[in-house]
């Protein structure tokens, strides 16, 4: 069998386990603390997807049973460890899998045990294949995406009037109007930044809005948030079979767009006015590009628009902390987690019948 092919079907399953396990806790710290809108949550968030990238990045250790069985051994005996308790300040979650061949005992991994699985009654073919398949059509996802992406890009820049060059710090980000699109305002650019208005949303704004909609789309530039939004569309792209990613992502873009509202109110921007630029844009245009829009989908929308009416009580120091140090507790208890995943062990004798 392909060892690269074995290699990226156990990859692929252990980070899919992984992944779906750290979203279910994040899920269940969110819902019990009620995080609000904020880097806090933000994190919070993106934590299922950092731990996917670990797991990738830790690879398969030397000792793992998947090495042996290559060299070709055979399982014997299997088991099957699992354990909650504290490290230094966070909890651990362990969830350990091991095989035992010739009277050692091996670590393993949910990959290793499913691949066998699949190639004693289903054939062996089918694990690479299975990886084969995914990587291809994330990776055709992903290119397609990006070319389709900068294509529109550059065919409204090319159509665009330049309003101004604003500087942001050491950054210039170019303003732009635009008679051909008609969709939402947006912030866009890797590279360079742009901000680009219909013009007949500038037309349809009075001028309390059309601060409000510039401040919006400023703070997406400060935040970097453009660059965000791209590593997170490869990351969906890629990843596409993760259970469950495409409504974290939902998540994930709406906080976006609640923190750059924040951004904007504390920037001077009025609430009130804000609010009618996100109706009034909704009125002019439901269309959605592959950019970073002011408008979202129309639920989200609704939920901007009530939080901007509805007075926010500002957070208390104690409450900014104590998000900060449950963030940092998951992090640890997430990272630190092995949820049926490869890991390093010391090959240990045992008796076997």
């Amino acid at each position: 069998m392909n060892t690269a092919a074995l290699v990226s079907f156990n990859l692929i399953v252990n980070s899919l386990c992984s992944f779906t396990l750290s979203l279910l806790l994040v899920y269940g710290v969110l819902r019990a603390f009620r995080i609000p809108p904020g880097r806090c949550r933000l994190w919070l968030l993106l934590l299922p997807l950092v731990k996917v990238l670990v797991v990738l990045g830790s690879g398969i250790p030397e000792s793992s049973f998947l090495w042996a069985k290559l060299a070709g051994q055979t399982q014997e005996l299997g088991s099957f460890k699992f354990g909650l308790g504290l490290r230094w300040f966070w909890p651990v979650f362990w969830f350990e899998l091991s095989a035992i061949s010739h009277g050692l005992m091996y670590p393993q991994s949910l990959g290793d045990v499913l691949q066998a699985g699949l190639s004693k009654h289903l054939g062996s073919w089918l694990p690479p294949a299975f990886a084969a398949f995914a990587i291809g059509i994330g990776a055709s996802r992903a290119c397609w995406h990006f070319a389709r992406s900068q294509m529109f890009l550059r065919r409204v820049l090319n159509t665009a009037q330049l309003i101004e060059r604003r500087k942001m710090g050491r950054r210039e980000v170019a303003l732009w109007q635009s008679a051909d699109y008609t969709g939402a305002p947006f912030a866009a650019g890797l590279w360079h930044a742009h901000v680009v208005f219909p013009v007949r949303s500038l037309t349809a704004f009075d001028a309390s809005e059309r601060a409000a909609a510039l401040q919006h789309e400023l703070a997406h530039i400060a935040h970097r948030d453009p660059l965000l939004l791209f590593v997170l569309s490869v990351f969906g792209d890629l990843f596409w079979f993760l259970p469950g990613l495409r409504g974290l992502l939902a998540r994930i873009h709406a906080v976006i767009e609640q923190r750059a509202d924040d951004s904007a109110l504390a920037a001077g921007t009025d609430s009130v006015a804000l609010a009618a630029a996100l109706v009034r844009t909704a009125e002019l245009s439901q269309t959605t590009h592959p950019t970073l829009a002011m408008l979202g989908t129309p639920s989200l929308l609704a939920l901007r628009v009530q939080r901007l009416l509805t007075p926010q009580a500002a957070a208390s120091r104690k409450a900014l902390v104590g998000q900060l140090v449950l963030s940092a507790v998951l992090t640890f208890a997430i990272i630190d987690a092995l949820f049926f995943g490869n890991h390093a062990a010391a090959l240990t004798h045992v008796a076997t019948p």
